[in-house]
């Protein structure tokens, strides 16, 4: 949510409206920008949830953010296992020669 309300506010990447995207033709989002959205969707679940249950109740909206919560939990700790590794693999390679 904050990468797309600071996009908005701050146009990072500068995107052009929605009119000046229907006069260029075939416009397409920068690369950048185009990756980020899809890993929004795959480690944010919620984002994914909340277009399947646009538009129903309370009690469907409450049981889609409590699936979201448990959706993120393993979701995370994955990715943070992978940094782990990924930074003592990194760390490792860097050793410090001994000054003997």
């Amino acid at each position: 949510m904050a990468l797309y309300w600071s996009d908005y506010k701050y146009n990072f990447f500068h995107l052009p409206t929605s009119a000046e995207a229907e006069t260029m033709g075939n416009y397409s989002a920068p690369p950048l920008y185009r990756f980020l959205e899809d890993v929004m969707f795959a480690l944010c679940p919620g984002l994914f949830l909340q277009v399947l249950t646009m538009d129903t109740g309370d009690a469907v909206g409450a049981f889609m953010w409590v699936l979201a919560a448990l959706l993120n939990g393993p979701i995370y700790y994955c990715l943070g296992l992978i940094i782990v590794a990924v930074m003592k693999r990194v760390s490792g390679s860097r050793s410090i020669p001994s000054q003997n």
